[in-house]
């Protein structure tokens, strides 16, 4: 026996660790044929217009097929760990295919203005400014200016260039 449907949620709303997150409009999916498939989907934050798309299957190898775009603003990842601090923005248009398994990105993120840093940790990252860019399973990062940071001390990072043949997973 095969489900297929449709959910439709008017309006959705939350709060992660004093951070506003809602739904700009409704969010729709489907299911049929063993996919779920988003068909809309925006988030919407302090500085954040955030939209998902595609569909994913729950059967086989578990294909993928989505596309994420939209700007972030990054304090939303200190929801991520109450010991961490991030500020800056960033501007996403990523298409996500191959497996759940094996993932396959593509797309260009830019890191405007942006800072991180952790209570446990004597330093964090400020001032970061540049571009990630990844064609299926190869990241590069384009001159990441910006400065490291402890107390008392500040020091300027030229530029970071990274070039990864890892495979991010999901």
């Amino acid at each position: 026996m095969l489900l297929s449907g449709s959910l439709s949620v008017r309006e959705f709303s939350v709060e992660i660790e004093s951070i506003a997150l809602k739904s700009d409009g409704p969010v729709e999916l489907s299911f049929a044929s063993q996919v779920v498939t988003v068909q809309r989907c925006t988030l919407v934050s302090e500085d954040t217009r955030f939209s998902l798309s595609g569909s994913a299957s729950l059967k086989d190898d578990r294909r993928l097929d989505l596309h994420a775009s939209g700007h972030l603003n990054l304090k939303l990842a200190q929801s991520l760990s109450p010991d961490l601090t991030s500020y800056g923005a960033s501007n996403v248009d990523l298409t996500i295919g191959g497996t759940a398994s094996n993932p396959v990105m593509s797309g260009r993120v830019d890191i405007v203005h942006a800072g991180l840093s952790m209570i446990d940790l004597p330093a964090g990252l400020g001032d970061v400014n540049g571009s990630w860019c990844s064609a299926r399973t190869v990241c590069r990062s384009r001159d990441l200016p910006g400065a490291w940071r402890r107390p008392g001390y500040i020091g300027r990072l030229r530029h970071l260039r990274a070039h990864s043949g890892l495979q991010p997973h999901l």
